[in-house]
Formats: structure tokens, C-alpha cells, sequence
């Protein structure tokens, strides 16, 4: 599935994640801790989709892109400040070194791998050098993915799902990674009882076998750095023609930021 922007559009209709996600206790602890580990004075919200969590971002500018555009439209219903642009996460419409911190929260996953490398290049192409990135994926390894799998449970939109280790080796060869979070629970299936349950006995496994904490891991929230030499060659002719737009487009509003042509 590469069509992410036709598949998009299908599944937001209507406000699905308002409607599916908002009142589970997994997601609404997500959005709180992925709104707190963002800091920046011009931030970029990856994936925004409804703009949940972007409403939450606290930033002189907060700007967010969505490749549906029908998302787009319903998070600028609740996000009147926050400047929005339709476009995919592997071909950031953005200027280099324009943001101070950049998120991506439950995006990585819905990527091809190809895609997925892509999308950590821009960032690391649009992040200024020291800036901020902070990226949250599921960890496939969880205990709470594995008792999702068993029930032959499948979430048909994560298409490149990773573990623990594997998240970490692919961030790391991007970025310089400062600090490491997580919550228990999933934020797209209802397992508040399992959740209960195994939280519960978290802490008296934990003591006994701390090294394998990672397992109780369900999502993962990585807070890095861009300290690390640039992996790719940009296209000299798209950046450049791309800074001459925004150049021009700044002059004219000095918040808006063109899609590349």
C-alpha cells in the first residue's frame, strides 16, 4: 500500500481519530506525553492528521503537514493558529535547517521502508543542526503487540511495525538520540483491561528481571538531536528552486511555505 494519499482521504471521510481514539485512556496518554517532549520556537508536526496532538504544541509557530486532505481539513477546524500543508512526510515541503523541533508521532509505521528512510533524510534535511526531533513508533516486540497478534489482531494501516533494537539502530544512523520514553498500553486497540492487568505486573517483573523493561515498552518516543552529517545529496536543482519560492513566498507572508513545484 503506496497509495498513502488515496487510502488516506478513503479512511478520513470523517474525523476517525476524534471519533476512534479520543476517549481511550492509551491514546489520550500518548497525546500527552508526545505534546510534552516537544520544544522549540518553530516547530513542524509530521503527520499531523486531525491535529490532536498539534493543538497541543506550544511553539512561537507551529506548522504541520498531512498527506490527506481531507485530515487537513478537520484539524484546521480546532487548529486556527498552526499553519498547515498538505504533502507527504518522504518529500517535506520545507526549506533546510527552517525548524527547531520537528515530531513525528505514529508515522514511521505507516511507511514503506523505502519511505520511511526517505522521510528521516528531510527531517534531518529541514531540523536545524542541534534542533530537536522527536518521533514515537509502536514497539512491535511488546508484550502487548505480541497479546494483540495472538488474538489474530491486525492493524492493516502499520506496514512497516518495528522492534525495540531495530527502532533505535535506524534513528541512530539519522540522528544523535538524548533520552528514550514510553507508555503502556497501545493507542489504537481498546486493551484497558490487558492494560490494567499487565501494568500491574510490571513492576514486580521489573525488579526481578530489569534488563528486559524494554518489553513493556508498547510505544516508544525517541527525543534526538540533529548532530549527524547529512546521509543524502539533496537534488541541487528542487532545493534551490525551492528556496527561491520560499524566499519570494516569505517576502510577501512571512508564514507560509510553498510545496515544492
Amino acid at each position: 500500500m503506496t497509495d498513502y494519499k488515496k487510502y488516506y482521504n478513503r479512511l478520513y471521510k470523517q474525523p476517525y481519530q476524534t471519533k476512534r481514539y479520543a476517549k481511550w485512556k492509551g491514546y489520550n496518554k500518548h497525546t500527552k506525553l508526545a505534546s510534552s517532549l516537544v520544544a522549540g520556537t518553530r516547530i513542524l508536526d509530521i503527520g499531523c492528521g486531525e491535529g490532536i496532538i498539534t493543538r497541543q504544541l506550544n511553539g512561537n509557530l507551529v506548522y504541520a503537514i498531512d498527506i490527506s486532505e481531507n485530515a487537513i481539513k478537520y484539524a484546521k477546524e480546532n487548529n486556527k493558529k498552526t499553519r498547515f500543508t498538505i504533502g507527504s512526510a518522504s518529500q517535506l515541503p520545507y526549506v533546510d535547517k527552517t525548524f527547531d523541533c520537528v515530531s513525528a508521532f505514529e508515522v514511521l509505521e505507516h511507511l514503506t521502508a523505502k519511505d520511511m528512510h526517505n522521510c528521516l533524510k528531510e527531517i534531518q534535511r529541514i531540523c536545524k543542526d542541534h534542533g530537536r526531533i522527536v518521533i514515537s513508533t509502536p514497539n512491535r516486540s511488546s508484550i502487548y503487540y505480541a497479546a494483540i497478534r495472538s488474538m489474530r489482531i491486525q492493524n492493516k494501516e502499520h506496514i512497516n511495525e518495528m522492534d525495540f533494537i531495530k527502532t533505535i539502530n535506524v534513528l541512530s544512523k539519522y540522528f544523535t538520540i538524548t533520552s528514550i520514553h514510553s507508555h503502556t498500553g497501545t493507542t489504537w486497540f481498546r486493551t484497558s483491561y490487558a492494560t490494567e492487568i499487565i501494568s500491574k505486573l510490571q513492576d514486580i517483573f521489573l525488579k526481578l528481571f530489569p534488563p528486559m523493561k524494554s518489553l513493556f515498552y508498547s510505544q516508544i518516543y525517541i527525543v534526538s538531536i540533529n548532530t549527524k552529517k547529512n546521509t543524502i545529496t539533496p537534488n541541487t536543482k528542487t532545493h534551490t528552486q525551492t528556496n527561491r519560492q520560499t524566499q519570494a513566498s516569505t517576502t510577501k507572508n512571512k508564514t507560509t511555505q510553498p510545496l515544492k513545484s
